[in-house]
């Protein structure tokens, strides 16, 4: 009886360990895919001045499947607003991912980086949803 007992603690040891390890590298997957997503769409931003690709796409998809319905002028431009408004949403959570970000241990970088990103950020605001993407 004290065997078996024991066989289960050291099979409940190992399957705990195998759990972690899996668990561990799992979410330094996906960790690193979100943090390797926002500084690409970061370069987009500072490099080019315009919205990352992944932003736009499935709006435009929203706005040409409306198009195609023949919905009505007023609905699409709420559609579009919608947009720009998630547009400017992302571009917030951007702006504080770098402020709170460990990774760019340099103020002075972290700074000019804040600063772009904010000032296309205003730049943005007064744009509408055509002259964005």
């Amino acid at each position: 009886m004290l065997g078996y007992i024991f066989l289960f603690i050291i099979l409940m040891s190992v399957l705990t360990v195998f759990f972690v390890r899996g668990l561990i590298r799992i979410m330094g997957k996906y960790g690193g895919e979100s943090i390797a997503r926002l500084h690409r769409d970061s370069e987009c931003i500072t490099n080019r001045g315009m919205v990352p690709p992944d932003w736009v796409t499935p709006w435009l998809e929203k706005i040409k499947a409306a198009e195609k319905k023949d919905s009505s002028e007023r609905f699409l431009d709420a559609l579009k607003e919608k947009a720009r408004l998630d547009c400017l949403k992302k571009m917030d959570k951007l702006i504080v991912h770098f402020k709170r970000t460990s990774i760019i241990e340099d103020e002075e970088v972290r700074g000019i980086l804040i600063r772009q990103l904010s000032g296309t950020r205003e730049k943005w605001q007064k744009q509408n949803w055509e002259e964005l993407i």
